[in-house]
């Protein structure tokens, strides 16, 4: 009894041994990604520059890849963006503000001007060929821009280009948002304050389109 009892413990300590090492090996094509790259905005949207002024955010961007499979992985990336070089402002060229005449302004959240936010995402990316040394693929997710307290989905197309454990990426991103703004009917009086006539709340959609560009190393390959 007790012999056939160890000979039971031994089989049974063998499975587990088994089923240890089966559960640490990686799966065939799984890896990890890491990456670091730049951002750059194309149709920056308008609340996106300070009043009256002109600028074009620019970003840094880190990301981290789990590659479930071969052809998927499941991305998470963020980036930090600023306005890079001058600003160009039109202050100066403001026609004048007509009196007695009603007249429409946009009013946006005080939270949404300005060049300056951090943003995150989160994506599964499809890419058929990742063994190859040239790779197409593809990217849907959804993601947060905080600073503007603003909620976004992306569209991505872009090419890998691998060397070894390391890769030059380049993706074409288009995200797609709402922000509300209000427009007043305002009378300015010559002889009195302003009188607001009117106000409406106003659903923009922006399709911002974002260059990225960045270089990843890939571990457990």
């Amino acid at each position: 009894m007790g012999q056939m009892m160890r000979s039971k413990a031994r089989r049974g300590g063998l499975a587990g041994l088994a089923l240890l090492a089966i559960a640490s090996t990686p799966a065939k094509g799984q890896s990890f990604d890491l990456g670091l790259g730049a951002a750059f905005y194309v149709d920056v949207p308008e609340p996106f520059s300070d009043r009256y002024c002109d600028e074009s955010p620019v970003g840094l961007t880190g990301s981290a890849a789990w590659r479930v499979l071969g052809w998927l992985a499941v991305e998470g990336n963020a980036s930090i963006n600023g306005n890079v070089g001058g600003v160009s402002c039109a202050i100066a060229d403001l026609a004048p503000v007509p009196f007695d005449v009603p007249v429409v302004e946009r009013v946006w959240p005080d939270e949404v001007y300005g060049s300056s936010f951090f943003a995150t995402h989160f994506s599964a990316v499809v890419e058929p060929f990742s063994s190859w040394s040239v790779s197409p693929r593809a990217r849907i997710g959804f993601g947060r821009i905080w600073d503007k307290d603003v909620n976004d989905r992306l569209l991505g197309l872009g090419v890998r280009y691998r060397f070894g454990r390391h890769a030059l990426v380049t993706d074409l991103d288009a995200w797609r948002f709402t922000v509300l703004s209000e427009e007043w009917t305002v009378i300015y009086r010559v002889d009195g304050p302003p009188e607001i006539v009117s106000q409406e709340t106003i659903e923009h959609d922006f399709r911002p389109l974002v260059v990225r560009i960045g270089w990843e190393v890939s571990l457990g390959r």
